[in-house]
């Protein structure tokens, strides 16, 4: 049974001849992947870091961060042994695989640790953002602040649901990084490499690994695999999704959890105002109280009297009030609500010291000075009333919140 031509893709990867630490250079099809390649002055657009001979791991950006499968298309009967073709993901136009000379020298214990790393900080993130890259393009001062408009303006569409990480060749130079296997003679830092980079690193290109249809004639077609895991990870990692969602809801939660902070803080900050209102009140209490002791009337010295008892239970609370921002929260409303009660007392004994003084000045006055006094005494309870009603609504308003 052969392979109908239908079924196969323009270029073909040797599987049985990859290994793992190998370095998949290629070009898509697409105008961006041709402007990649352009500025960063080479002839690929993308990379990806080959963990095994059939899987590679790699941020495309199109899927989350994480691995995808190499199909499997045909085999072919060779001297030695069974060659095996398989698909490259994204269907190139081109492509290399590179390698690194002192990649024998890292244990397989060694190069499961370094991608565990990687996978810790990266899998299931999105590409980087578009104007970090911009700084990579090789080209005059003009075109480059064009291309930086351009990234810049990429990110801005940017989905909320993005979760910005590494570029694809990043990816490769920080794994390499973590197995400390040098690419650069002058120490470049990941996030300064790009895919053409790669090809001018220490990575050496390996021969006879990729191959174009037409070099390839008569292969053999593989076993239908039925497993829809394995037909998932041909265009993406269905685990990558899923961790995608699980740090959404991670950062969900921690936005939450700062704005709680915030809101605490600006709690915190309200009763430290309202703190200061009461301590500074009641010092305006005490003057009061004095002023009723020189007026003499039993009913202002009365209510002074229980007015500074009220103020100074509140002072007592206040260490209370403030613990209820973190512990008890909902009590907070109701503590300020009566904080906005004793405010309404202190109002009524002011409002009934200035309408007692001027009481006891209208039987000293005579004719049209007694009518204006009594006038001056009923507008002052006017106001008094009208600013005791406004009070009560707001205080009505808190104790719902």
């Amino acid at each position: 049974m052969k392979v109908s031509p239908n079924m196969v893709p323009k270029l073909l990867l040797r599987l049985d001849k990859l290994e793992r630490g190998d370095v998949l250079l290629t070009l898509g099809s697409g105008k961006m992947s041709k402007a990649i390649a352009l500025f960063s002055g080479g002839e690929f657009s993308h990379s990806a870091l080959c963990t095994s001979p059939y899987m590679i791991f790699e941020s495309d950006g199109e899927t989350e961060i994480g691995h995808k499968v190499l199909k499997t298309v045909g085999y072919l009967h060779g001297r030695s042994k069974l060659e095996q073709y398989g698909k490259i993901p994204g269907d190139p136009v081109r492509g290399a695989v590179y390698r690194h000379p002192e990649m024998v020298s890292i244990s397989p214990q060694q190069f499961e640790e370094a991608l565990k790393k990687a996978m810790l900080e990266s899998f299931g993130k999105t590409y980087s953002k578009m104007a970090r890259l911009a700084r990579l393009a090789k080209a005059s001062t003009a075109v480059q602040w064009a291309v930086d408009l351009y990234c810049k303006f990429d990110d801005w569409r940017l989905s909320k649901d993005a979760i910005p990480d590494a570029f694809c060749s990043e990816l490769v130079a920080r794994f390499y990084k973590r197995l400390g296997l040098p690419l650069f003679s002058e120490g470049k830092s990941p996030e300064d490499v790009s895919p053409n980079d790669l090809s001018r690193s220490n990575l050496k290109p390996v021969s006879d690994i990729v191959f174009g249809t037409a070099d390839v004639k008569s292969l053999a077609a593989p076993l239908d695999d039925a497993n829809a895991l394995l037909k998932a990870y041909e265009t993406h990692d269905p685990f990558a999704a899923r961790q995608h969602s699980a740090l959404l809801i991670s950062r969900s939660v921690a936005e939450l959890q700062q704005l709680g902070e915030q809101m605490r803080s600006q709690t915190h900050n309200m009763l430290g105002s309202v703190i200061n209102g009461v301590l500074a009140t009641l010092l305006t209490i005490q003057e009061h109280l004095e002023e009723c002791a020189l007026l003499g009337h039993r009913g202002c010295i009365r209510r002074g009297t229980n007015l500074a008892t009220r103020w100074s239970g509140l002072v007592a609370a206040l260490p209370t009030i403030v613990s209820c921002v973190d512990e008890a929260p909902g009590k907070v409303p109701s503590m300020l609500r009566q904080v906005g009660l004793a405010h309404d007392s202190f109002l009524r004994c002011v409002v009934l010291l200035q309408s007692q003084r001027l009481k006891a000045q209208s039987f000293r006055a005579t004719g049209r000075w007694r009518r204006q006094i009594r006038r001056g005494r009923h507008k002052i309870l006017r106001e008094g009333r009208s600013t005791l009603a406004l009070h009560a609504k707001m205080g009505r308003w808190v104790g719902s919140l």
